[in-house]
This record gives C-alpha cells, structure tokens and sequence, in this order.
C-alpha cells in the first residue's frame, strides 16, 4: 500500500483491509491494460474497413477480441470498485473502533486538553476522509496508472513519432500541477485549523446557547463564531487565488483536444511523407489521448490522498499518545483502605505543579471532605485516586496495592464517581441508571431511586423510567440530572465513591434527602466528598483542608474549628455568605407579599 502514501501506514496495519486492497488495485490494473487493448483492436479492425469496405475474418475476430476485451475491463472495474469500498468500509469500522479504545485508555487530560471539537474531527471528518481516499483512489491508481502507461508504451511501439505527438501538452499540464502543489501544504495546513475552530465553535455555540443570550442577547458568542466562520471563507479564498491561474492553464491543457489536434496535425504530415500507416495514425487518434487526460484525474486523486495524508497524520498522532500503562502481572487489594503517600502532580505541559507532597490515609468507610477555594487542587486531587491521571511522585494504594499496579477496569470496579458535570448519556432514564450495575434487580432500583428523590421525577414523566434523554441529559433540570447521577453512582453500590461537587445544584431539601441516602446506603462505603456547601460535611470523619496543591489542614469540624486557622474563616465566610442569602430570600420574599 505504498501508493496511498501516508495513508497506507493506516491501511497496512489493517492485514485484510490490505488483501482486500491489493486485489482491487490488481483488479484496477488489469482493467485499464485491458481497456487500451480493447481500443487498440478496434482501431485494427476500423482500419481495414476505410480501405476494403468487407468484414474478413481477421477484422471480425479483431472485433470481437475488441468487444471480449473491453466487456472484461469493464467487470474488472466494477469489481475494483466494489472490492475496495467494501475495504473502506472495514477500514472506517476498525479505525473509529482502534480510536475510541485507545481514547479510553489516555489521561483524561490529554483527551480533555485537545478539545471537543478536535475530538469529533478525528473520530468523524478525518476518518471519512481516509474511507472516500482509499475507496476513490485505490480503484483508480489501478486504472489510472496502467491506462495511460500501457497506451503510451503500445504508441511507442508501434510508431514513436506519434508518440512524441501524443505527449506535446504534459509538460504544460506537470509544470501547471507543480505550482499548484507548492503551496498546497501550507493552504491545507490553514484550512484545516480553520475548519477545527469552526468545528469548536458549533459545540461551543450550541452547548452555551442558553449562557450567552443571558448576555447582550448572545452577540458576544455569534461574533465569535462569525469570526471563525470568516477565517475558514479566508483560507478557502486563498487557497483558490493561489491555485486559480495554473489550474484554468492545465484545464486546457490537459483536455483531450489540443493533444488530438497534435496527433492530427503530425498524422497529415507524417502520412503525407509515407512515415506511417493509416492504421498506425487510426490508432494513435484512438489511445493518444489517454496519457495526457489522465493527468487531471491524477491531480485530483492527489489531492484525496492530500486529504488523506493530513487525516491520516492526525488519526495516528492520536495513537502515538501513550496510554495509561497497564501491569504486565496485576495485583489484587487486600481491603479498601485508602492512602496517599507523599503525592505531587503536574499537569503534561506545565512547569508549576498542582499538587505538593499530599499525605492522606482513610479507613474503610471513612467520610473525608475535601475543602478549600477554587484552583486549590481539589479537584485534581480527586482524579489521580482513579487514575485519569498519573502521579508525579509518590504513590497511591488501594488496600495496600498501589493502583498503578492494578488493572484500569478492576480499579474503576472499586470506585464510583460523580463529577462536577452531571453527565447522562442519550437513552432512557432506565439505561442510564442501570449503567452502573446492568444486573441490578428492580427492588434495588427502586431503592436507590426513592432515596435520591429520582421516583418523583420519574412519576411525573409520561414514559416513566422509558423516558427518552437527550444528548448530556439537556432535557432535564441541572438539578434532576444531579439526582440522577448521584442515584446510578449509590446502584453501583462501590465500595469507593467520590463526589466532586455533586450536590451543587440541588435545593436544601433535596441536598438533605441526598445526603440521607448516603448514610442509608452506603454506610460502609469510603466516600471523599468536595464541597464548597459546607454545612454538608460538618459530619465527615475528616476534614482535609487545601491550599496552593498541598494540605494545609485536616481533621474532624469541631477540631479544626478550635485551631482558628484556614478552615475556621472559610466556615466564618459561609456562614456570612449564607445569612445574606437566606436574608435576601426572606427581604424578597416580604417584598412579594405587600
């Protein structure tokens, strides 16, 4: 597959893929040989009949040798064609399959730091791509290259001056193709990008709708897409300028009439002089034209291949990332104690880092709240303990197993996890539920349901538990969608679970039914709970204290109260933050009712 290029790396890795693309471009071969044949014999059997108007047998058996010949391309192309989208087909299937499992096996934040609109790229545009490159141009580079190769070389063999003629446009048409090819790769390089950011900006645009209306009527959000839409209309105009002159040139060039007036005119001279048969000119007006027109058809499927490349390159920097590594010989916890011993962390690309010699060691069934103000690593701290990403330094352990020592999947069987985003994903409000524990019995179902407040949503929908849900759960309420996520992680029935910021959309007395779930139903669970609300973990068994990416303080409410350090102002400033809303609330309240 060395003619597809860049693409053929991809192809080749694809073992039959390759088989299936090999013959076809056998296929293609053959067909385009065949195809010159077929009109060689042809204008042998034509040329006896301008001199002797009688079918002898020699031209009936040149014609029908003739017919046999061209019906025969024919099948070989149409099962090129068939052969190598079918192909295409298993190569689009095997690449979005190779991309999402490794996808799943990267650092979340590799994933993340590339951006939703780049991702969709890949997976969609840069795929299809290589699936329209291999099923158009294999077929072709059979065809396209035998045809006009196999007509020049049966010209040439058979009378060379006219192949000379037959050849007078190509310099034009390669000279014309070079200078549109100079600037190709930094025009595609250009478009590209600008078709990545317009990508960006529909997700964007459509994910923050609702946000950008609240201000200047969303202006703000179409400027900037208008703005990238501007940048793709910009570098789709410069490319055509720059390509525009030699294109219209080998247009004309290339066309089959200026090559067969060529062949014409050295015809009459040449025929007039003795120099060749009439025959030999019949078939050079008949085959002459093939080398020069596929010219064009050769521009264009380097340009599939062009796109192609550029795909290709982009689908195998994604599989270059190395993946989270895996234990050649996992190891099993003994327990569920929790431990972070000495644990720094930077993110990929930066220099500061986020997390500094963290210390932490929780029980079995242990409540920890993690607190501190946005940006102090909390967050981060969370995601390392299911390893999206990697520590720095130190270690973490899972039942005395360092968790880089166990399996990705039998790790995550020991955690559950609600995030920041409650995330729902399209389906019914059942499946999304029984995503955590497909074998869960509906007694458990109901359970956790009851306890979250999720049966009061569920009753008021006319499709119940078979309600539909849009992509990301749009068509619920923030706080639904909380609820939700927070019941599925509670079905899980883990024996980790972490919740980073899970309860902020929820109502006081939805937050209290919440965290009566949690003490119902998972109470020998090892919760870490990160919470700006912190009345919800006055409670917790222990209390860590984040600043800066280290732990400032730790220990149980009352204790870190009596220490009047960092904790005992953030809990000053909440309580204020709280008496002024709930006196707003009531001052609004007052206002409603005079």
């Amino acid at each position: 597959m060395k003619l597809l290029g860049e693409p053929g790396i991809l192809v080749a890795q694809e073992p039959a893929v390759a088989r299936m693309l090999n013959l076809a471009l056998a296929c293609g071969g053959a067909a385009g040989a065949l195809n010159v044949a077929g009109m060689a014999l042809l204008a042998a059997a034509v040329a006896p009949l301008l001199q002797v108007a009688q079918l002898s047998q020699p031209v009936l058996l040149a014609l029908a040798a003739s017919v046999g010949a061209l019906l025969l391309a024919f099948f070989l192309r149409q099962q090129a064609e068939a052969r190598a989208h079918a192909a295409s087909y298993r190569l689009e299937v095997a690449l979005r399959e190779r991309l999402i499992d490794h996808l799943a096996r990267l650092p979340l934040g590799v994933v993340q730091g590339w951006g939703s609109g780049r991702v969709r790229k890949i997976l969609q545009d840069d795929v299809k791509a290589l699936h329209i490159a291999v099923a158009d141009a294999v077929p072709f580079i059979g065809a396209g290259l035998s045809q006009p190769l196999a007509a020049l070389l049966l010209l040439a063999l058979v009378q060379w001056r006219l192949a000379l003629a037959a050849l007078v446009m190509l310099p034009v048409s390669v000279a014309c193709m070079a200078l549109m090819a100079r600037q190709q790769p930094q025009q595609r390089a250009r478009y590209s990008e600008a078709g990545e950011a317009v990508n960006a900006g529909v997700i964007e645009l459509v994910q923050g709708m609702a946000v950008m209306r609240t201000f200047d009527n969303g202006e703000a959000g179409w400027r900037r897409f208008t703005g990238r839409l501007n940048q793709f209309t910009d570098a789709v105009e410069a490319w055509m300028a720059a390509s525009r002159l030699p294109w219209k040139i080998n247009r004309a060039a290339g066309a089959a009439l200026p090559t067969a007036g060529a062949i014409l005119a050295a015809g009459c001279v040449l025929y007039a002089a003795g120099q060749v048969t009439l025959a030999e000119w019949l078939l050079a007006m008949t085959i002459g034209t093939l080398p020069v027109k596929a010219l064009e058809p050769l521009m264009h499927l380097a340009n599939y291949l062009s796109d192609a490349g550029a795909a290709s390159r982009r689908i195998r920097e994604v599989l270059a990332q190395p993946a989270l590594p895996e234990p050649e010989i996992p190891q099993q916890p003994q327990g569920h104690a929790l431990r972070l011993e000495n644990v720094s962390f930077c993110y990929p690309g930066r220099t500061a880092p986020a997390l500094s010699d963290i210390t932490l060691s929780l029980a079995p069934g242990a409540r920890c709240a993690i607190v501190g103000a946005s940006g102090s690593g909390k967050s981060t701290l969370a995601r390392l303990i299911p390893r999206f990403y990697d520590v720095s330094a130190g270690r973490i352990t899972l039942g005395g197993c360092d968790i880089r020592g166990m399996r990705s999947d039998a790790l995550l069987r020991q955690m559950a996890l609600v995030l920041q985003e409650p995330f729902l994903i399209s389906g019914t409000l059942e499946e999304n539920l029984r995503l955590a524990r497909p074998d869960a019995s509906d007694a458990e179902l109901r359970a956790v349901m009851d306890a979250c407040g999720v049966t009061a949503i569920i009753d008021a929908l006319p499709d119940g538990l078979q309600t539909a849900v849009s992509e990301r759960g749009g068509s619920l309420s923030g706080g639904q969608r909380q609820r939700i996520t927070l019941a599925r992680a509670l079905l899980a029935n883990a024996p980790l679970l972490i919740m980073d910021e899970a309860t902020s959309y929820l109502d006081a007395h939805s937050d209290r039914l919440v965290q009566r779930a949690l003490a119902q139903l998972a109470p020998h669970t090892t919760q870490i709970v990160i919470a700006h609300r912190l009345h919800a973990v006055v409670d917790a068994d222990l209390i860590v204290v984040m600043d800066a990416g280290r732990i400032v303080e730790q220990g149980r409410h009352a204790d870190l109260l009596a220490q009047e350090g960092r904790y005992a102002r953030l809990w000053q400033h909440y309580r204020q933050t709280r008496r002024w809303t709930l006196r707003r609330e009531r001052d609004q309240c007052r206002e409603r009712d005079q």
